[in-house]
């Protein structure tokens, strides 16, 4: 774990977004680039989910790009796509560090962001799908990562990771390629959000 960089701001959010933070909590960066990285409304739910604690950012998940589907898989097709929301999971909490103490990872931590379609998908749509929506992201701590207890006028330092998904509908056609006749399926998902889909960030407790 890198030495944090004392980057605080104060953050007092009045987002157009919900939740809304109305109170200050100082936030910090281990990195300056963290600070472009992380989008203010991902940040804003960071802040909800510390319920007042000051915070920092350790890092931030990238989203995988889908790609478009071949031809070969033509006799499905994902259309009327229509996103919904997006929000965060409950945060994963992975250690604890008290003041003045530093501690190492004994096992590694793993969590998994899943693409879910209700209902599942017919045989043979499974690629089509995944072309459309990505596939399951894992993030990971490793075992013998150190972290570091909070500064002085704190307990302990809590660290977590949060993941956050993207919501939606869609329909998905089946096209018999010998008589043509088509079915259509009502389909609603959630995958790994676009932007932000793990966020690794700890909250200082007094």
């Amino acid at each position: 774990m890198k030495f944090l960089g004392k980057f605080a701001l104060t953050a007092l959010l009045a987002l157009s977004v919900s939740p809304v933070v109305s109170h200050a909590q100082d936030v910090s960066f281990e990195s300056e680039e963290l600070k472009e990285q992380i989008s203010p409304e991902t940040l804003n739910y960071i802040l909800s989910q510390a319920e007042g604690d000051d915070i920092t950012i350790h890092d931030v998940g990238e989203s995988i790009p889908t790609m478009l589907p071949f031809g070969i898989f033509d006799s499905y097709t994902v259309s009327s796509k229509v996103f919904s929301h997006r929000s965060p999971l409950q945060a994963e909490l992975y250690a604890s560090v008290a003041h003045g103490k530093t501690v190492t990872m004994t096992s590694k931590f793993e969590t998994t962001n899943t693409v879910d379609i209700s209902g599942g998908v017919p045989v043979g749509a499974g690629n089509v799908v995944d072309a459309s929506f990505g596939t399951s992201m894992t993030r990971s701590i490793e075992k013998g990562v150190t972290l570091t207890g909070p500064p002085k006028g704190y307990s302990s330092r809590q660290y977590y990771m949060t993941r956050f998904k993207d919501y939606g509908n869609f329909v998905l056609t089946e096209k018999n390629t010998i008589t043509g006749n088509t079915t259509k399926y009502n389909k609603s998902y959630s995958k790994p959000s676009s932007q932000d889909p793990f966020v690794d960030w700890s909250r200082d407790i007094k």
